[in-house]
């Protein structure tokens, strides 16, 4: 830069030196004139030479601009690998935030689903047990519902019903079909965190002979099965259903026994 700079000032001085020579030849010429026009001459020629040192001083500033604008685009060229190499840490930058912010809202929205699985209600029906197993009683089966939970379980409904299969094997297969509920046989409550609710299902008629021959023989199993439905603190719906049985083993001589959870249907949400 500084050598273009000498060469355009060099350049400029001989044209200025040039243009001096010539503008004193011109002077000189105009002395040769008459006298009316000999300082009209001389104006212009004087004239004619600023003229000349303007256009080139003017011509000058346009090479040192070139100049300038020569050695920017370098400049620019030079900085450009600089700041593509800044564009591209920047957008790494933002796509490294975007993943931890997609990686921080996973671990908000599974740790807000550990929450609600840890505080929500878990309603469970245990402790099924049966009296008036003898000639002329009406059969009272108790059990116990428990929300282990939390948090209470709200409208807890849930229904039962009392089925019959052939022999010991066959009653973890059967199919129980709940049939239309009873509205009098359908509990709804609320149970608070901790809490339990006992619950009696009482037989319609007394068991006759043959049924309690068969019950203690083998000859025939019975069985209780129901559903459980109940809302948590959340607003979400659960499904809970039972199925238990009640075989020779696990009957007392007194009419009490206690059932025991087939292999199959029991289940929960």
């Amino acid at each position: 830069m500084g050598v273009s700079a000498g060469q355009h000032r060099s350049e400029a001085q001989k044209q200025t030196s040039h243009y001096r020579s010539a503008t004193q030849q011109r002077v000189a010429d105009c002395g040769r004139q008459p006298q009316a026009g000999r300082a009209h001459c001389i104006d212009d020629a004087i004239s004619s030479f600023h003229e000349e040192q303007r256009a080139e001083r003017n011509l000058d500033a346009q090479r040192e601009a070139a100049d300038w604008a020569w050695w920017v685009l370098i400049v620019s060229l030079c900085q450009a690998p600089i700041t593509l190499a800044g564009v591209i840490l920047l957008l790494r930058n933002v796509t490294q935030t975007d993943e931890a912010l997609n990686q921080a809202r996973a671990g908000n929205e599974i740790a807000g689903a550990t929450a609600k699985r840890q505080l929500r209600a878990y309603v469970m029906a245990s402790n099924f047990r049966i009296s008036g197993v003898e000639d002329g009683r009406t059969p009272r089966v108790h059990y116990v519902i428990k929300n282990s939970g939390q948090t209470p379980a709200y409208e807890v409904r849930h229904y039962a019903q009392i089925f019959w299969s052939e022999n010991n094997e066959s009653v973890h297969e059967t199919k129980i079909r709940l049939g239309k509920a009873d509205p009098d046989r359908i509990s709804i409550s609320v149970i608070g965190a901790g809490e339990t609710a006992e619950t009696d299902w009482l037989f319609s008629t007394p068991l006759t002979i043959a049924d309690i021959v068969a019950i203690h023989t083998g000859a025939a199993i019975m069985g209780i099965a129901g559903v459980m439905s109940y809302r948590d603190v959340f607003g979400r719906r659960h499904l809970a259903t039972f199925k238990k049985m009640l075989t020779p083993h696990y009957l007392e001589e007194n009419g009490c026994g206690r059932f025991m959870a087939c292999r199959k249907g029991n289940h929960a949400n």
